[in-house]
């Protein structure tokens, strides 16, 4: 198990570092699968490497304070699964008997390689992937894998660690991650935290905005502060996002172990785009 900081500048980086190992010498590259988790300002990502011609990693990127992960893996060669669509695709993982089915793509990197990307992963996929031996992933009769892990309990710890880390960075009771305790949890869907007509009220330039706010929920499960942590991102949409959240009853608060409510941290996140055609704002 390794953990360290490195200037990764999100998934795609990530995707070219895994590519790199891959075309490095043998005598460089790691003798057996490994995990390590690389840490951002927001995020986690976890990597194991793998030993094969084709797969060259299986990445786990998580962000500080969501309840959803997505699921990279990189290779030279994979199946001949559609480019131009959403796929529909089902995760076995063994020895786990209730398969998981979440939407994908696959993207191109450089130099034939090409990234397979399950998004939308809970925390129960993180459990079963934790106890797991092995994994893979359809989309009817093709398949990647099964991909054979290596100690992912601690792989899976890790990550977990790291994202607790950041969010008790952030002000988040330390006593809700002990064994027992619980994180807050939303009660509506994240993507309804602002309203339609709140975020077309958001100004923004280019082909679209994704921003990402952090705010504190206290014992009551009200949330209190409210803040961007890209501090690219606007005033407007700032304020706009934020004035939409604050005040309101939107967690089961975070408890201790003893079922004390604590005070706890969460993110969640915007995302705009612009239709070509029309230059309205697309809600996604």
């Amino acid at each position: 198990m390794g953990i360290r900081r490195s200037g990764l500048a999100g998934l795609v980086a990530l995707l070219w570092q895994a590519a790199a190992l891959a075309e490095a010498p043998p005598a460089t590259q790691p003798a057996k699968p490994n995990w390590q988790v690389s840490v951002e300002p927001d995020q986690c990502v976890l990597t194991h490497m793998m030993d094969g011609d084709d797969l060259s990693a299986l990445a786990i990127q998580a962000w500080a304070g969501e309840d959803v992960s997505q699921v990279v893996i990189t290779a030279l060669r994979l199946p001949d699964f559609p480019q131009d669509r959403l796929l529909s695709l089902t995760v076995d993982v063994k020895p786990d008997s209730t398969p998981f089915h979440h939407p994908g793509k696959v993207v191109r990197l450089d130099a034939g390689r090409q990234a397979l990307i399950l998004s939308g992963m809970g925390n129960d996929f993180l459990d079963a992937l934790s106890r797991a031996s092995t994994v893979a992933i359809s989309e009817g009769a093709k398949t990647v894998g099964p991909i054979a892990l290596t100690h992912p309990a601690s792989g899976i710890g890790a990550l977990r660690k790291c994202l607790n880390d950041q969010l008790i960075e952030w002000g988040a009771d330390p006593a809700q991650f002990q064994p027992g305790g619980k994180t807050p949890r939303a009660l509506i869907e994240r993507d309804l935290f602002v309203a339609n007509d709140a975020l077309l009220r958001m100004h923004f330039s280019g082909n679209g905005l994704t921003a990402r706010f952090r705010i504190a929920i206290g014992t009551d499960g009200k949330v209190g502060g409210c803040e961007r942590i890209d501090a690219k991102v606007s005033d407007n949409v700032e304020s706009v996002a934020c004035k939409a959240v604050t005040s309101k009853s939107l967690f089961e608060p975070a408890r201790d172990p003893n079922g004390v409510p604590v005070k706890g941290i969460a993110t969640f996140r915007v995302m705009l785009a612009t239709i070509p055609r029309s230059g309205a704002a697309h809600i996604q």
